[in-house]
This record gives structure tokens, sequence and C-alpha cells, in this order.
């Protein structure tokens, strides 16, 4: 409970990043290959921060007793940060402040996650996912609910705000463990990483997330310029696409703890290959309400499944590592798929931008026969 709520400020915050923050740089610039770029630093940043601050919080947990103190000492610089933001004037400003709160929201969303396998045993760790992220996709849908329908633009900071003082707040009752093991050395021992299972494990999370971002990236925008819909129309969608997301996400958890999470990331990539078809497809927005369906289905399962199949063989002591290795994975493949997204629109248009995400079907469908190999022969 306390880690579902206490994560309602880095909720508010990922809505906001998929939701408003396109719309707050299209005020600065219409090019959609700089908002690309704008997009990818987010990501760019995820390539560095993450494994660094889960790096060091494994070496620092027992000394600070727990991660909960790094990350409340995050969420207030990336308060700070959000303050700043507000007040950008050009875009200059808008490229340092915008970096600046993306190092702190990653620094503490890592950190959040590393709280999974700490605290829960690994045949609780794709229920305690997906009850996060459904959490998580709960906060965002009230988020957006609440910009939406207050067309209140100053209101947009300020949910950010007052959501990560009340996660701030309630991070201090997080009830973490005392670790009693002897400390390691203050050396980064990676060497199981080199076994080619882990390399298909994070290959897939490449193409998962790669397909999500080339699809998700400028839907918004694709609704708006192309679709031209209305408030009405925004509303359904979004409706049908959290709804959708947020229950897949719930369930998810407890489907992947009783079955296969090979086969279920299969079925996951499927649909949203079957989905970012549609899209491309898409020629009025009654249209999108079907596509909608398969893409938040779809979304809740891969959100939640390839990422629980990593948690399953995470080594002790090696939990904020690889959550960080997790992130900087995820971090590189949007960092691409925002630049390749903003300059294929530009050219090709944005229905074209869409088969991103089919091919990456494809793709992550190909690693998932290696790791069912790898793992059979581990």
């Amino acid at each position: 409970m306390l880690l579902s709520v206490g994560g309602v400020g880095l909720s508010f915050f990922q809505a906001f990043r998929g939701f408003s923050l396109i719309f707050f740089i299209n005020k600065f610039v219409n090019s959609k290959s700089q908002i690309g770029v704008l997009l990818s630093l987010g990501s760019l940043v995820g390539i560095f921060v993450p494994p660094l601050v889960g790096f060091l919080s494994d070496k620092l947990k027992k000394l600070i007793k727990g991660r909960k103190y790094l990350i409340i000492v995050s969420l207030f610089f990336l308060s700070l940060s959000i303050y700043f933001l507000e007040k950008t004037k050009n875009l200059s400003e808008l490229y340092l402040y915008l970096t600046l709160t993306y190092i702190f929201f990653y620094s503490a969303i890592s950190l959040y996650q590393a709280l999974v396998p700490d605290l829960f045993s690994k045949d609780f760790f794709a229920r305690a996912t997906g009850v996060l992220n459904f959490a998580s996709q709960f906060f965002q849908g009230i988020y957006i609910f609440i910009i939406v329908i207050s067309h209140a633009s100053n209101l947009t900071f300020t949910l950010l705000k007052w959501s990560i003082f009340l996660s701030s707040f309630l991070f201090f009752f997080i009830p973490e463990k005392e670790n009693k093991r002897i400390s390691q050395n203050f050396s980064m021992d990676m060497k199981f990483l080199r076994r080619k299972f882990w390399f298909n494990l994070f290959l897939l999370q490449f193409f998962v997330w790669y397909g999500i971002s080339s699809v998700s990236s400028f839907i918004l925008l694709f609704f708006q310029d192309v679709l031209s819909a209305s408030l009405s129309d925004y509303m359904i969608i979004l409706v049908i696409f959290g709804v959708l997301t947020a229950l897949s996400t719930f369930f998810s958890g407890f489907v992947a703890d009783k079955f296969a999470k090979e086969k279920l990331s299969a079925m996951s990539l499927a649909l949203f290959g079957i989905s970012s078809f549609l899209f491309s497809q898409t020629q009025r927005i009654n249209m999108a309400f079907i596509s909608s369906v398969f893409y938040g289905i779809s979304l809740g399962f891969l959100t939640v499944i390839p990422y629980s199949l990593i948690l399953s063989y995470i080594p002790k002591d090696k939990e904020g590592s690889i959550v960080g290795i997790n992130a900087l994975v995820v971090s590189v493949s949007q960092v691409i798929a925002y630049l390749t997204s903003g300059v294929m629109i530009d050219i090709l248009g944005y229905r074209a931008n869409f088969l991103q995400g089919l091919i990456a079907t494809i793709l992550g469908l190909l690693v998932l026969r290696n790791v069912t190999n790898n793992k059979k022969s581990s």
C-alpha cells in the first residue's frame, strides 16, 4: 500500500511526460525532428543515471539503512527542477531545466523500482510489479483527467509539485528490512552478465520499449494533426486506453507468477504488433478507438511481464544494479525511437512511423525464441 501510494509523484510525472510535455514543448518548437530530440533528452539521461544510482545504492544501503532516504532526496531536487521548468522562457532554458528534471526523476524512479526485489520474495515479483504498475496507471489517469477537464495550464505543474511532496512524506514510512549480510568490497562484479541469456533478456526489453516509444511518442499529435480529435474524442480514447492498460497491468502480474513469462511476453508482443498496424491504417477517429483497445491491453502486459522475467533471475545484492541496467537499456531504446520517429514523421508521415512498432514486435518475437532456448540449456 505504501509503495503504491508513495509512487503518486512519480506517476504524475510519467503522465506529464506522456501527455502534457509534448504540448509544452510544442510552444517552443514546431519541427517534429526537434521535438523528437527534446523527448529523447529524458531517455538519454536514463542511459547514465539509473545504472550509477543503482550501483551506488546497492553499496550504500547498509550504511544509510535502505534506499528510501536517497529517494526522498531525489524527489526534493526533482520538485525544485520542476519549479524552474515551469518558469522556462526560451529554448535554451528548456533544454537545461528539462535535463535536470530528468536526472532527478530517473534517480528517484530507479531506486523506487529497486524496492520491489528488496522487499518481496521472487515468487511475488510479478504480482508486486503488476500492483505497483496498476497504481501508477491509476494515478496517471487521475492526472490526465484533471488536466483535460480543467483546461488550466498552470495546474499541470502544481499537481506535479504537490504529488511529489506527498510521495516524499509517505516514503519515510516504508519499512525497509535491514540487510544483515556481510557487505562486499566497493566494486562492480557483473561477470554473470556475460552470459548470452542475460544479453537476450535485455535485448528483448530493448525491442519492447523501442516499439512502445515509437508508437506512443507522437500518438497525441497524430490524433490532433491528422484525425482532428475533439476534446470528447480525447476523453473517450484516454478512458478506453487508461482503463484497459490499468486492468491488464494489474492482472498480468498474477498471471505471470502462474504461467510461463516467455509465452505471455510473446502473446503480448503479438497483440502490440496488431495495434501498431491498426494505427498505421487509421483514417478516422472511430478507428482509433479500436486500435486503442489492443494497444491498452498489450501495453499493460508488456510493462510488467518482460521486466518480471528479468527480476526472477536477479542475483542477491545486485538488485539496484540490475534495475539500473534495465533502465539504461530502456532509455537507449527510447532515445533511438524518439529520434527516428521524429525524422520519419517529417519525411513519411505519422502512419509510416507506427509501422516501427510492428517491426519491433517481429524482432522481439525472434529474440524470445533465443530466451526460451537459452533458459532450457541453462
